[in-house]
């Protein structure tokens, strides 16, 4: 294996384990939607030391791909806490302010929060980020259940008797690298499926706002 791929492949033992290859190397795992790390990829260090390139072949991939999967699914989540906060928290207030008389009267502060209300469901809508996070959520645990299968395959073949264990490895490699990038396909394909043309971002919003008028209308004090 060439020395940059050693150097990218990093033991659990120095991380405080014992006998097994992480990804990403020197890293803690990535962070979730709530800040708490994530395990990450994990195979054994017996598949790195008999099987290096089908090693250096996984890991080459899962480099290319760790990096933007990661920032995209971080930020969607950032960007979705952020916006469903003030939403949440706008839309609670709202309410009030047409109960208080000295908040009714003014037009200003009500049409203010009302439009904050519908822009944060409406960038919501129209930039998917719940639904992107979700995607990417659901394609590493794909992705470790891939890793998972592959590193059974090669282990089961270490401890076989076959003649050809490095061509057979570099099948079951083949075999999962497909799947791998099946997955990665999917992502493609789902990112596409949740992009809302702005009409139908648009009429979302407006019917939106029509329910928490009338909402609002019905909780005000008789004259």
């Amino acid at each position: 294996m060439p020395a940059q791929s050693r150097a990218g492949l990093q033991t659990a033992r120095q991380a405080g384990g014992e006998g097994a290859t992480i990804f990403p190397p020197q890293s803690g795992g990535s962070m979730g939607i709530f800040g708490e790390r994530e395990p990450v990829y994990i195979w054994h260090q017996t598949v790195s030391d008999e099987f290096q390139e089908c090693s250096e072949i996984v890991h080459r991939l899962l480099t290319a791909h760790h990096n933007r999967s990661n920032f995209l699914a971080r930020t969607s989540g950032l960007w979705f806490r952020f916006f469903g906060t003030i939403e949440v928290c706008l839309s609670v207030v709202l309410p009030l302010l047409f109960i208080y008389q000295e908040t009714q009267t003014k037009t200003w502060l009500l049409a203010t929060i009302s439009v904050a209300i519908s822009l944060s469901t409406g960038l919501k809508l129209f930039w998917g980020w719940h639904e992107t996070w979700w995607t990417y959520r659901a394609q590493k645990v794909a992705i470790r259940r891939e890793i998972s299968a592959w590193e059974l395959g090669l282990l089961e073949l270490h401890f076989s008797n076959a003649a050809d264990k490095a061509s057979k490895a570099l099948e079951v490699t083949k075999e999962s690298v497909s799947r791998l990038f099946d997955i990665l396909n999917t992502e493609h394909e789902e990112l596409l499926r949740q992009v809302n043309p702005p009409e139908r971002v648009i009429e979302s919003v407006n019917q939106s706002r029509q329910a928490r008028d009338t909402r609002n209308t019905l909780q005000q004090p008789p004259p």
